[in-house]
């Protein structure tokens, strides 16, 4: 059987909890900040580059790919 060009299968994963930057963070409660259930501050460890990052518990799964998953 021939499959045609149309046919595309996007494969997602729910996710109910997210570790993002600070920068995507503020993106986020820009945006979505109904969608928000949570947060928590993950600070950074010392001798460790960065400022750390959040941990935002969402109200309802949020849906991405795989390959965008593993691209972060």
């Amino acid at each position: 059987m021939k499959l045609s060009s149309s046919s595309v299968v996007i494969d997602v994963a729910p996710r109910k909890r997210e570790r993002v930057s600070f920068r995507k963070f503020a993106r986020i409660v820009k945006t979505r900040r109904s969608d928000i259930a949570s947060v928590e501050t993950i600070f950074p460890r010392l001798g460790t580059k960065g400022f750390g990052s959040v941990e935002v518990d969402y109200t309802h799964p949020i849906y991405e790919s795989q390959t965008s998953r593993r691209s972060k």
